[in-house]
């Protein structure tokens, strides 16, 4: 929680954050920025391997891969509320493995996902210029970020009774721990950054 990985880079799978057989929490994080030569993918931000990755209120920009395995039957699942994804989401071929993607909604990809986005509250290929996102720097608070810059898609989407953290409790900060939602708002932005007035 209120985390960022980023300028991690590997030979292997995964540059940003492996899971495998476990269950993982992202809340109010940043991955982004993390280099890997597995299969020439660039960014591998998140891999999630026969375990459970769930993602709330966190920007992600990179490629999220997600593989089960058919015998025994062992299902990865990816679950998503209130997250920003700049990049794709990817598994095998269903003969290869078993993937599920749920959306909790709130969610907004760019273009070119399978993140399993199927909410109406969800947005979908969203183009750079709409999703406006700022580079990876010190926007305040601890760790660096990536901005909501003004106009984002991302902007006013929730409404505060559902900013929620991955227990059902009210999120109540940003990752940089500031007003979630902002101060005298109604409305909480998706991602890990709540831009503030």
């Amino acid at each position: 929680m209120n985390s960022t990985v980023s300028g991690n880079s590997a030979e292997g799978e995964v540059g940003g954050i492996f899971n495998s057989h476990g269950t993982l929490t992202l809340m109010n994080s940043t991955v982004s920025g993390n280099a890997t030569e597995w299969y020439g993918q660039g960014d591998q931000a998140l891999v999630n391997l026969r375990g459970v990755m769930t993602l709330v209120s966190s920007t992600v920009s990179g490629l999220i891969y997600a593989e089960g395995e058919p015998t025994p039957g062992v299902v990865a699942t990816v679950v998503s509320a209130a997250t920003l994804i700049r990049g794709q989401c990817s598994a095998p071929p269903p003969e290869f493995a078993q993937t599920e993607w749920v959306s909790d909604g709130y969610n907004v990809g760019s273009p070119g996902y399978q993140c399993g986005f199927d909410q109406p509250t969800d947005q979908v290929d969203v183009p750079a210029e709409e999703l406006n996102l700022g580079p990876l720097q010190d926007n305040g608070g601890p760790t660096e970020t990536h901005a909501l810059l003004p106009g984002s898609v991302g902007i006013d989407q929730i409404p505060e009774a559902e900013c929620l953290d991955a227990n059902g409790a009210p999120l109540t900060m940003d990752q940089r721990d500031q007003p979630r939602p902002e101060t005298d708002g109604t409305m909480c932005d998706v991602g890990s950054v709540e831009v503030q007035p």
